[in-house]
Order: C-alpha cells, then structure tokens, then sequence
C-alpha cells in the first residue's frame, strides 16, 4: 500500500472546449508523454452512459480508441500502479481527460516516492502537459496523499483522512458541471503556480478595486510576477511565503472559490435557512463580511507549510 504520508505533485487544466479530434490528439500526445518517461499505464478507466465508471487493463488496443467511443465517453483515466500494488488507492501516476456537459477538464497527478522522481521533473511533465492543452485556467500544486484524492474515479471523488471538512465541501462543490462556477472566473485557490486567461486577469478584485492583473502587478515583490505562458494562458507564480495572505486578501476581495457562495440555504424542508454568504451573481464585485471562515485566515496556516495544498 501506498504511504499516505507520500507527496505527490498534481496539474489541472479548466475550461476546456473539446471536439472529438482534440480529445484523441490529447490523450494520444499525452501517452506518448508517458512513454517519453518510460511509463506504461496499467488500467484506463472512463465513464459512458452503458457502462459508468469502468476498468479494465490496459493493452496496446487501447491506444488508438475510435472517435464513436469517444464521443460516446465523458471522461478517459489512465492509471499507472505502483510497484507490486493494485488496490484502487495504489496508484503512481494519474491522467485523466473529461468532458461534462462540454466544460472540459484534464488533470495529472504524479507520486514523486512511487516513481522514484524529483518534483522538478514531475513540474516538467506537467508543463509539457499544459502545453497539449488549450484551456482558460490551471495550476500546479503539490500535497501529501492523505489530504488529496486517494482513489478518483471518473464519477466519484473520495477524500482522504485528516482533512479539513471545510476543504472537503470546496472540493466536492468545485464542478465544472456547475454553469454558475464555470462562469465565475473565480480562483479555486492560490498556487504556487496558477495559469491564467484574459477572463480570470480582467475579473474585479473587491468592490471598486483593480482587476486581478492590475492586483498583482500593483506590488510583485508581495504578490509575485505574470509572464506570458502561452498565447492564452499567463502565469502567476506568487511568493510562496506569502500564499496564505494572498488567499486571505482574495477571499476578503471575492476572487476565491468558496461552497458557500453557490449554495442559498442550509437544512431540509421547513428548518432550511439561508446561508449568508450565498452570491446570487458570483461574477459581480464582492467582498466578504467579518467573520471570514477560518480556512482562508492566513493564521490557520501559520503552522503548515504554505507551499502544499491542505
């Protein structure tokens, strides 16, 4: 089994508008990344409305699927085990490309002790995947495996033990099936490295404040630096010593993801009540009323290392 205490290094990419050609030119180029390391996967897996949440083995004829599969499939996942395991939680390295409700999703996680790998080659091979990609928002972060998903199947997001039950509603309510969220340009945190369109730079910062971009050139030595990633992606790799006061002045200021902004009230039936910091508009200005939740209070973090994912 794996070690829970392990570290793994983890790329996803939002926003992404997928044709059938794109989703085969993606999942063949990023095979053939894998190959370039020496990996083979061990088991695809994918989700099709006659057969949810399969797996099977995996060969050489899964390499080349046909574009009526394709387009009959909402996600494709390609798991490499770790040596000598095989339970769903064993897994060294993670590809997965989805496509639900036409909001495109492509992540990979790489376990760094599985693998025997530094992290800067892990971040390489999430760089060479970017770059597959054309999407509107990623980021690269780095967590141990008992606060990240130890088993993802296509469908079924299950969290590890120790987490805080407040980042286990933000990741179960973070959905790309959720028009609202999609449409917010919100942050879904602050990473050591985030990717970011035109859309997410130009969204306001606060009620009457500077765009996003104009946020963080306003003062690179606290805030960090954009460079131009792609034609469409800028990076924004802020001061890691810093994450958590960023992510408090961006919650204060609206920009980060919170459950409970999609989320009008709490209970059942006729003891519901509504939740006050619900955003009917989550893409108008914004900022948060005292008390703030603790988890984006940059003194939760005091104790933690403020380059990993909680």
């Amino acid at each position: 089994m794996t070690n829970l205490d392990s570290y793994v290094s983890g790329c996803r990419m939002e926003r992404i508008l997928w044709s059938t050609s794109e989703f085969l030119r993606v999942y063949a180029e990023s095979l053939g990344l894998w190959n370039d390391l020496g990996w083979t996967p061990d088991r695809v897996s994918g989700v099709r409305p006659s057969r949810p949440g399969y797996y099977d083995e995996f060969d050489e004829s899964k390499r080349d699927p046909a574009p009526e599969d394709v387009d009959n499939t909402k996600a494709i996942e390609l798991e490499k085990m770790a040596s000598g395991c095989r339970s769903d939680s064993d897994w060294a390295a993670r590809l997965c490309l989805s496509n639900f409700r036409g909001n495109g999703v492509a992540h990979q996680m790489i376990g760094l002790s599985e693998l025997g790998i530094t992290e800067g080659v892990a971040i390489t091979t999430h760089e060479r995947f970017l770059h597959l990609v054309r999407c509107e928002y990623a980021y690269i972060f780095r967590q141990q495996r008992r606060f990240g998903y130890y088993r993802v199947a296509p469908t079924v997001a299950e969290i590890g033990p120790g987490r805080n039950r407040e980042h286990d509603l933000n990741v179960s309510w973070w959905s790309m099936e959720n028009r609202a969220i999609v449409e917010s340009s919100l942050l879904r945190d602050v990473y050591p490295r985030s990717f970011l369109s035109r859309r997410y730079l130009d969204a306001p910062v606060g009620v009457g404040g500077p765009s996003l971009g104009e946020w963080i050139t306003d003062s690179p030595i606290d805030r960090g630096e954009l460079r131009t990633f792609t034609d469409t992606l800028t990076e924004w790799s802020p001061p890691t010593d810093r994450i958590p006061q960023l992510r408090e002045e961006l919650f204060r200021a609206g920009r980060i993801f919170y459950w409970r902004f999609f989320c009008p009230q709490h209970g059942i039936r006729d003891r519901a009540r509504p939740e006050p910091l619900y955003r009917p508009d989550p893409t108008e200005p914004w900022e948060a009323p005292e008390p703030i939740p603790e988890v984006f209070t940059a003194a939760y973090y005091k104790d933690k290392d403020p380059g990993l994912v909680y």
